[in-house]
């Protein structure tokens, strides 16, 4: 039963951080228009590897902004990708020990 807790728990930070990343995305894209100091693109790529790939995605589709950098879509893509693959792969493991302790159970 720990998985469900942690599959929430995962999504839950998932969306937290996405959130945030489009605010950050927002602010940068505000500040290259008043030229202010810049986000740097590392941090912005860090955005992406905690969790905020969707908001760092959703950013750069609703202001264009880093749109023209390929570098920037593929860490985009590729953390996007990892996320994807941790959070269905606890799912997968969810249920396969779920049928496993059912399994189990009904030989007892």
């Amino acid at each position: 039963m720990w998985n469900d807790g942690v599959t929430v728990l995962l999504g839950g930070w998932c969306s937290v951080m996405s959130c945030v990343a489009f605010v950050v995305m927002l602010q940068d894209k505000w500040y290259a228009h008043t030229n202010h100091w810049r986000i740097s693109e590392r941090e912005l790529r860090s955005y992406a590897w905690y969790g905020g790939f969707l908001g760092l995605l959703l950013g750069m589709l609703f202001f264009q902004h880093k749109t023209r950098k390929w570098s920037f879509w593929a860490t985009v893509m590729v953390s996007g990708l990892m996320w994807y693959g941790l959070y269905t792969t606890l799912i997968r493991t969810r249920l396969h020990i779920g049928a496993l302790y059912q399994e189990h159970t009904l030989h007892m």
